[in-house]
């Protein structure tokens, strides 16, 4: 999906089919607390991982990535899920998604179609093989999910937002996650931190920041209207 920071109207979908969201003139950073990554970084690569866009022509909104790191335990992959609720500016931390489903996938794993019932996300795999196959974990209290690496790794990992076996968001996919000797420590993986970005969600910052302007404008035009000599004056003055 491609982004377009200007729109007429909440979240919608163009004609060619790109998502756009209405940030109220504010970037994507002040909306979301940071960029979201559109390709591997350099120091990544020699994992061997890409991103997979997400093909499913979604009015939901989206699951990116917005960071990724040589994994800190050993022969572990780990996963991050945080919410839209993100605001560095401030000293906040990402705040973690609970109970999200996490696919670290690979092709001989167990099979998991049933968890899912849903065209749209045929549709979104893309060269994806159609089936669900890995090993598919909840993220804990904190956000978090992860698995052991046998062999070399080669996952291909994403969130799965599904209810009532339909798919909610489309996610990114972040493929062939490798598991490299020396890099960290002797069997360094992979981890990530996916954002859930919900269009029917503003961030709580920026719902804050929009209730403090509205205050602000009301304690102004009463101070006008206590003070009518005063017209133009702060309310500090």
């Amino acid at each position: 999906m491609q982004y377009s920071w200007e729109s007429d109207s909440k979240y919608k979908l163009t004609p060619d089919g790109s998502s756009v969201f209405d940030l109220s003139g504010r970037s994507e950073e002040e909306w979301f607390g940071c960029k979201s990554l559109t390709k591997v970084p350099d120091y990544m690569k020699p994992f061997g991982i890409r991103f997979d866009r997400g093909y499913t022509k979604s009015t939901n909104g989206e699951i990116c990535v917005i960071g990724i790191w040589p994994s800190p335990i050993e022969q572990r992959h780990i996963v991050e899920v945080v919410t839209e609720n993100y605001n560095p500016r401030a000293g906040s931390s990402p705040e973690p998604l609970g109970d999200m489903l996490v696919v670290f996938g690979y092709h001989t794993g167990k099979n998991h179609d049933h968890l899912i019932n849903d065209l749209n996300y045929s549709a979104w795999k893309g060269n994806q093989p159609g089936a669900i196959r890995g090993e598919v974990l909840p993220t804990n209290l904190a956000g978090e999910a992860s698995v052991t690496v046998g062999g070399d790794g080669g996952h291909d990992i994403h969130p799965l937002w599904i209810v009532e076996n339909t798919l909610v968001l489309p996610s990114i996919i972040v493929r062939n996650c490798m598991m490299l000797e020396g890099i960290l420590n002797n069997h360094t993986c992979v981890k990530i931190r996916f954002q859930v970005r919900r269009a029917w969600i503003t961030p709580r910052h920026i719902r804050e920041q929009d209730n403090k302007a509205i205050l602000d404008d009301l304690q102004l035009k009463v101070h006008r209207l206590s003070h009518p000599g005063l017209h133009g004056k702060k309310i500090n003055d």
